[in-house]
């Protein structure tokens, strides 16, 4: 492995949504945004629903992520999510919808369960058009 490059999996419980070297990795954990580059410290973090991004051959790539573990070490950066997405496949308007629809149980009166739920779903719509956005706009900005 180059010692410039990272190893990047971003994998789920179904599949291994990403498999690439690349040069950094941005991405948001549970206390706030991490960037990682090749030679960085060994880590365990918490990921957050929100957008992925790292470079690979010199071109900016986007991921969504979900709620999952970071690892890193020896320059390979493992990421086991709930769920993940490359940006260019989410449909903007099906996730639209699916805020609209959090958004609408919400304001109905709920169990705590069923609220947590439909936080949850608000919560990961939002990231996901957030991650479609960035990756529409090839911001810098998470």
């Amino acid at each position: 492995m180059a010692e410039d490059k990272l190893h990047l999996q971003v994998i789920t419980m179904t599949e291994i949504v990403y498999d690439k070297m690349v040069s950094i990795v941005d991405l948001r954990l549970e206390n706030g945004y991490i960037g990682i580059m090749p030679g960085s410290e060994p880590l365990l973090g918490s990921v957050v629903d929100g957008p992925l991004k790292c470079i690979h051959d010199g071109k900016k790539e986007y991921l969504y992520v979900g709620a999952g573990i970071l690892e890193v070490n020896n320059n390979n950066v493992n990421l086991l999510v709930n769920a993940a997405e490359l940006a260019e496949e989410i449909d903007p308007i099906r996730v639209t919808g699916a805020l609209e629809r959090a958004n609408a149980v919400l304001k109905e009166d709920l169990t705590p369960i069923e609220r947590e739920t439909a936080l949850a779903d608000k919560l990961r719509a939002e990231a996901r058009i957030k991650t479609y956005n960035i990756y529409t706009y090839q911001s810098d900005i998470l």
